[in-house]
């Protein structure tokens, strides 16, 4: 007992995230989203404009067929994103090969572009630091450790870690035995430390067969699943032209609040997902416009020129009445017809 006492005190406890759709968060409906936000930044956009859904088709391909290759010759899974780039159709897309580094270079641009930090999970990190746990992350990624660590500080600035760990650079994923090298080369005392993400497979058993006690992320439930497949094939249908996977992030949103609301009666739910969503997007639909409105109004009115006044109007005041009259009617004549409107209608 007293040499498993001493073992524990040496031991460390921590406190380890997942990094993509835990505590990074991208401003897309899905994941793919990334890709089509590449092919928007490419050259490719300008030669074939409609040609978005094929070309994030083709990279989900190349992906599943690099993995494929790796888990033949390595028996794992992983790859970086370079080895996924050999599998792609440059020439489909009129590129030649020599486009490899440049269409990857654009992809991790672009997730810059799209990821946000998460506050909630931000807020669980700090205050896990504060408690005296070592923190940092374990990710299943094609990013190697130095991409993750700058997307990181691009997403939050000044935020520090203790330990970092991508699983292409493993050759290892959090499946397998990415959890294990983290645990051994860290000396952390699993049956004290937790991980936090959103993959039940690969964060909640993939910990948990390590002895880490895991804390479940949770990303859309089933119903809400449904309504966002609904909702992406009526956009489809009716915008066929325009990129679906790009909402600037309020799917994303939509998901969060969604996930920290306490169930409620179906009616508060139909508001939560459905009608809250539409009337605020219809809010900034009007607000918009009506703001552009307001600004060219102000600008057209400081062009409208002004009716002078004449230099006798100071000495009204000791003229008759009538004069005074005859001075009103002859400037609300003047006036109507600097606004184009009759006397009668002012």
């Amino acid at each position: 007992m007293t040499v498993d006492a001493t073992r524990r005190a040496q031991n460390v406890s921590a406190c380890s995230f997942d990094v993509f759709d835990t505590f990074l968060l991208r401003a897309c409906t899905t994941p793919d989203g990334v890709f089509e936000r590449v092919f928007q930044r490419s050259c490719i956009a300008e030669k074939f404009p409609n040609m978005s859904a094929s070309f994030v088709q083709h990279r989900i391909q190349a992906e599943a067929r690099a993995r494929k290759v790796s888990q033949e010759r390595c028996g794992s899974t992983e790859v970086r994103i370079a080895d996924i780039y050999k599998y792609f159709p440059f020439r489909l897309f009129g590129l030649g090969r020599n486009a490899l580094q440049d269409l990857a270079q654009i992809e991790f641009e672009s997730e810059l572009e799209l990821c946000r930090v998460n506050p909630e999970m931000l807020e669980q990190y700090l205050d896990m630091k504060r408690g005296g746990f070592r923190v940092g992350f374990v990710s299943d990624t094609y990013w190697s450790t130095d991409q993750l660590a700058q997307l990181l500080r691009s997403c939050s600035p000044g935020l520090s870690w203790d330990f970092l760990y991508a699983s292409c650079d493993h050759g290892s994923s959090k499946s397998e035995a990415l959890f294990e090298a983290y645990l051994a080369e860290q000396g952390i005392d699993a049956a004290s430390s937790f991980h936090v993400g959103d993959n039940h497979t690969a964060d909640v058993n993939g910990a948990r067969r390590h002895g880490i006690r895991p804390r479940y992320y949770p990303q859309a439930g089933a119903a809400l699943a449904s309504k966002f497949q609904r909702e992406t094939s009526i956009f489809e249908l009716l915008c066929p032209d325009q990129p679906s996977r790009l909402d600037c992030g309020a799917r994303t949103l939509r998901r969060a609040v969604t996930t920290k609301s306490a169930e409620h009666s179906p009616a508060f739910n139909l508001g939560l997902t459905v009608l809250g969503p539409v009337m605020a997007a219809f809010d900034a639909f009007i607000a918009a416009p009506a703001r552009g409105a307001c600004s060219q109004w102000r600008t057209r009115c400081d062009r409208i020129p002004r009716p002078r006044r004449p230099a006798a109007v100071s000495g009204l005041a000791g003229k008759p009445r009538r004069d005074r009259r005859l001075y009103r009617d002859q400037s609300s004549r003047q006036h109507g017809r600097i606004r184009g409107h009759p006397r009668t209608a002012l």
